[in-house]
């Protein structure tokens, strides 16, 4: 019984390191699908199309490929790290700064003079 153990050892490390990478790609797709609700209209409509095709496009492929090897998955889990970096990216680079202000250009309102008193208090 302890060889037969040790025999199906290794195949079940294997599986279960496949279905760990499985569920990481599966996590991040989800985890971006409702990072994208929560941002709502701050995001073009543009980039949450996109961002939905990437998502969708990607748990199709997960649903057609569940015996995939980890090797598969990996790579795959890759080129969706990259897609949505990019996508990401771009949410941020538009929003700028003014994510964390409210939407206000603080530096502006303030003409940049540094602290004053009653702030330094």
């Amino acid at each position: 019984m302890i060889r037969e153990a040790e025999k199906y050892k290794a195949e079940d490390d294997e599986n279960k390191a496949r279905i760990e990478t499985k569920n990481q790609i599966e996590n991040m797709c989800y985890s971006m699908k409702n990072r994208i609700k929560e941002m709502g209209d701050k995001i073009s409509s543009e980039d949450k199309k996109k961002a939905e095709e990437i998502i969708e496009k990607n748990l199709r492929w997960i649903d057609n490929n569940q015996n995939g090897s980890k090797e598969e998955y990996e790579k795959k889990k890759e080129e969706i790290e990259k897609e949505i970096g990019r996508i990401y990216s771009k949410i941020y680079q538009g929003r700028g700064s003014n994510e964390f202000t409210g939407g206000r250009n603080t530096e502006k309102e303030n003409n940049n003079k540094g602290p004053t008193i009653e702030e330094v208090d």
